[in-house]
């Protein structure tokens, strides 16, 4: 503390004046729980110890705290204190655990809330509290105490008249150990406060107090009717309830009748007098026990309605809050390292996919054979089709349809069905073999339903040759097909084409279709994909298929003759 008195080491420990028969009295009051478990007492007498040395699960407590509204186990908001402004229970004065006590009764009993951190933070915050050192500019630091807990000096006019008492002699001596039930309070190690956290005088953040408004307009109409903190105090001892222990329900949840098990610390009324004596010890001043009642707690009847609608909860932070979110972070930072590798992958991947294509593009420019892809993950249908032909994404699930005459290779022989099924063979027309002479060959095949259907394929300005006929092996049950007729050579396979020169063939295919049926024939003009999508072997019709000459237009076919074979109406399939 740059400028400030000089801090002392805080001086020992004081044994505790605490008996049995002392703790005993708090029990009958309604102030401290009874024993129930031998072995593990709800409290603990100290022996002749100079300094508190409580066994594990156990807690320092004072007699004075629970006087003031102190218990346990306690609820979430006792729990929240220590752990926020990070000390222990012994650290907090008397006076801090009577305001904390008197707050959460305000809100429970009078706005009808559970309490309000937020609100809190607004109002209150927490100072470093030393002793005279003996000396001149010297403190002394407080073996128990050193966080004390108050009202904003600039803001005291926001809540209700809370003057405390200033007599709280000797308090530290009255110690004792209570069992820590739950672990809801941090474990004692006898830490001593020594300096003032920055943390302790923080509050709600600008942009956030407006919501706090219906809540501060809310308590200045309780001011204005009269509540104080020694009405509050009185209020709580009446309903025999410690505001800081944990109850199954809260006070504006209490209604006459129901079970007193886990809400009220008695069944008994407490008396006037009774009542009167500890307003007095807890709040500065001489209060009477007239000006103790100007108004009920909710749910009683006359209590003060403040139409308060639509006010968002804040609720204490507990130490499973900062566990939970820390086990969240640290969830958020695995799952973003995750997203980032698979992006840092992809972008690799697209810039390798982007390198690859710019070397296929040269080999491409200069001849060269085209550099395979490396990995399977890697899709080439954006450069060279990988294989495949230009504008036949559309007909993938169609079957391969190949190039057959006798002799040639069984790799190269494809069932219409795809796989390794046996079925009818057919030729695609313009793929492996690319020459006039090739172009006219027939070949003439069994239909699944059993008409024969002559499938020709004419070229303008070619001499056909004579047609073949494929039919059914005899005996066969898997559909296989032989060829018929030997007047059909076998050609040689014709030297590739440069890729530049079969890619503009390769774009649109089209036939000339010609029925006969009955004597009658008509002419349409189809692509290959429409042929293959309807099939040709199902119609009981004799098919003429006509192909594009090498280079020829197809401005020029359509006003072929071939195409104008009669003047019968077009056949139209769609």
């Amino acid at each position: 503390m740059a400028g400030g008195p000089v801090i002392l080491p805080a001086a020992p420990w004081e044994r505790s004046d605490v008996t049995e028969e002392k703790l005993q009295s708090l029990v009958e009051a309604g102030l401290l729980r009874p024993i129930t478990d031998p072995d593990e007492p709800e409290w603990i007498v100290p022996g002749n110890e100079s300094e508190p040395r409580p066994r594990d699960g156990y807690v320092v407590s004072f007699v004075v705290f629970h006087e003031r509204g102190f218990g346990s186990p306690v609820d979430n908001f006792m729990r929240a204190l220590p752990h926020y402004y990070g000390v222990e229970l012994h650290n907090f004065s008397p006076n801090s655990i009577a305001q904390a006590a008197i707050f959460v009764a305000v809100c429970e009993g009078y706005l009808g809330i559970a309490p309000h951190w937020e609100l809190w933070l607004h109002l209150f915050r927490a100072t470093f509290t030393t002793k005279p050192g003996g000396t001149r500019g010297a403190r002394k630091a407080q073996r128990a105490g050193g966080c004390t807990l108050h009202v904003r000096q600039d803001r005291q006019s926001l809540y209700i008249p809370a003057q405390l008492s200033t007599s709280n002699r000797r308090w530290y001596d009255g110690w004792f150990y209570l069992r820590n039930d739950g672990g809801g309070l941090p474990p004692y190690t006898g830490r001593v406060v020594e300096s003032q956290p920055e943390k302790w005088g923080y509050g709600v953040i600008k942009v956030d107090q407006p919501r706090l408004e219906p809540l501060l307009r809310a308590l200045g109409k309780l001011r204005d009717h009269g509540l104080s903190a020694a009405v509050v105090v009185a209020a709580f001892h009446r309903r025999r309830v410690l505001p800081l222990m944990a109850r199954r329900r809260r006070l504006f949840e209490m209604t006459p009748g129901d079970s007193i098990v886990g809400v009220k610390m008695s069944a008994f009324a407490l008396t006037d007098d009774e009542t009167l004596r500890r307003v007095r010890e807890a709040v500065d001043g001489k209060p009477k026990i007239d000006d103790l009642m100007p108004f009920p707690m909710r749910p009683s009847r006359g209590y003060v309605s403040l139409g308060i609608r639509d006010v968002r909860g804040s609720p204490p932070p507990v130490p499973e809050d900062a566990r939970r979110r820390s086990v969240n972070r640290a969830r958020a930072e695995e799952e973003k390292k995750k997203k980032d590798a698979e992006v840092a992958k992809r972008t690799k991947k697209i810039l390798a996919r982007e390198k690859l294509d710019a070397r296929r593009r040269r080999q491409r420019l200069d001849g060269l054979p085209l550099e395979p892809s490396p990995s399977s993950s890697v899709s080439d249908s954006s450069s060279d089709g990988g294989g495949r032909e230009v504008g036949t994404a559309c007909l993938e699930h169609l079957p391969d349809i190949r190039e057959m005459v006798p002799g040639a290779p069984a790799r190269s022989l494809t069932p219409l069905g795809g796989g390794g099924v046996p079925g009818p063979v057919a030729a695609r027309p313009g793929a492996e073999a690319d020459t006039p002479e090739a172009r006219v060959s027939e070949e003439r095949a069994v239909s699944p339903m059993g008409s024969t259907v002559e499938v020709e394929r004419v070229t303008v300005g070619a001499t056909p040759l004579s047609p073949r006929r494929v039919e059914e092996v005899p005996g066969s049950d898997g559909g296989q097909l032989a060829l018929v007729g030997t007047e059909a050579a076998l050609l040689p396979p014709p030297p590739p084409l440069q890729r530049r020169q079969a890619v503009s063939k390769r774009l649109h295919p089209l036939f000339a279709v010609s029925v006969f049926s009955g004597g009658v024939r008509s002419t349409s003009c189809l692509p290959l994909g429409c042929m293959l999508t309807l099939g040709v072997s199902f119609l009981p019709a004799r098919l003429l298929l006509v192909e594009d000459p090498p280079l020829a237009p197809r401005k020029a076919l359509k006003t072929s003759s071939l195409y104008r074979t009669s003047s019968e109406p077009t056949l139209s399939f769609g």
